[in-house]
């Protein structure tokens, strides 16, 4: 049980009814209650549009083979309006304000400016770009904004951290999954499931620990014999996880099984969490299950998964949300979780003082949202990606 199929990210455990919870030094704002039942958002006054039609379009890194994008992971602009784009492969690349190819960052490997798997990219103070690398002990590297590697750490505390985000301290926010223990595991005809707990933790610059900000229940792990583990979680995961985001000053949890946004703000050692009565949750079946197994790298091919006893525990339900993004004037634009790959994906924005303010359907990833255009990748008929500026349109 060495390794892990799925991209990590983790849960945790509603707790129905009001209950306060102690989480380090945060403390919180507000809980962004969900209009209507798990999986149906409503708008109170939708006045907001994100335009159909792209105002810019870049189809990939330069031209010839292997030019186009492939698993794009994050977008951003730069204050002269460029534009960087990761890839999960390990490619960073730079383009100016009419999406021509300028530059390559960084490149894959093991050494300083290197990197094996991006799975996150954050843009901080003065345009520099910090990368965080899923391998290499997930190794945080920082680029000016020209391009130009600048430094790096590598994480010694072990487990080693998944990278959440930077607040506006210099410290960063981790998250550590500590695996079920022995024992733990519920056993079925084949399958065998298990909670892992999740730890948030707060580091300062230099990657050492200051804090846990909480250790909560984590995401489901299958054990089936002859196979990695098989931890249910990802982007668009039907199975209920919990989505961290990081702002400057601020930590937004929508916790699994829930139809709320919680925030949270630096403040003093003493710190309430309040978890609002959540929605009647939908049941995951085998279907939706597989479906999503299906699309893990590890197992294509290797094993039918429709021939395996599942045994599904009755308390896994579907997912309610499953994306977090803060925009530039820092309203919350929250992904309601699809009722299948093909429909649009619902976003619903909260004011920064809880207020929805518009509910809308899009056709494709958003990474960076602005005043006035969101900047995400869009998909055609071949899955082939496109990175997309779209204007947002504001209905009076």
């Amino acid at each position: 049980m060495a390794s892990t199929f799925g991209v990590t990210w983790s849960s945790f455990l509603i707790r129905v009814g009001i209950r306060t919870l102690r989480v380090g030094s945060w403390v919180t704002l507000l809980a962004l209650p969900l209009h209507g039942e798990a999986g149906h958002l409503k708008a109170q006054d939708a006045s907001w549009i994100v335009s159909d039609t792209a105002s810019l379009s870049i189809s990939g890194a330069g031209s010839g083979p292997g030019a186009d994008f492939f698993w794009v992971v994050g977008a951003l602009r730069l204050e002269d309006d460029r534009i960087v784009v990761a890839e999960r492969d390990a490619r960073l690349s730079l383009f100016d304000d009419r999406g021509n190819h300028l530059a390559r960052m960084g490149r894959r490997g093991e050494g300083p400016g290197e990197f094996s798997l991006i799975y996150r990219i954050q843009r901080l103070a003065n345009d520099s770009i910090l990368v965080a690398d899923f391998r290499n002990r997930r190794r945080l590297s920082w680029f000016t904004a020209d391009g130009d590697f600048a430094r790096s750490i590598t994480n010694s505390f072990s487990p080693v951290p998944e990278f959440l985000g930077v607040l506006a301290d210099g410290t960063w926010v981790g998250a550590i999954h500590h695996a079920p223990p022995a024992g733990t595991y519920r056993s079925s005809d084949e399958a065998q499931w298990g909670r892992g707990q999740l730890e948030l933790i707060r580091f300062d610059a230099r990657g050492e620990r200051v804090s846990s900000l909480g250790t909560f229940p984590g995401p489901w792990d299958i054990v089936i014999p002859d196979l990695p583990v098989l931890r249910l979680e990802g982007w668009r995961s039907p199975v209920p996880q919990t989505l961290a985001l990081v702002g400057p000053q601020q930590l937004y949890v929508a916790p699994s099984s829930s139809s709320e946004v919680r925030v949270f703000r630096l403040a003093g050692p003493d710190s309430e969490v309040w978890a609002l009565e959540r929605s009647v949750p939908r049941r995951l079946t085998q279907d939706l299950l597989i479906g999503h197994l299906s699309r893990y790298p590890g197992l294509q091919g290797r094993i039918d998964l429709s021939a395996i006893r599942w045994s599904i525990p009755e308390d896994i339900s579907l997912a309610t949300v499953t994306d977090l993004l803060l925009d530039s004037d820092g309203n919350l634009w929250v992904e309601e979780a699809s009722k299948s790959t093909v429909d649009r994906a619902v976003w619903s924005v909260f004011t920064p003082g809880g207020r929805v303010t518009a509910t809308m359907p899009l056709d494709f990833r958003p990474f960076t949202i602005e005043r006035e255009s969101v900047l995400g990748v869009w998909r055609d008929a071949y899955d082939v990606e496109y990175v997309q500026s779209r204007a947002i349109v504001r209905v009076p």
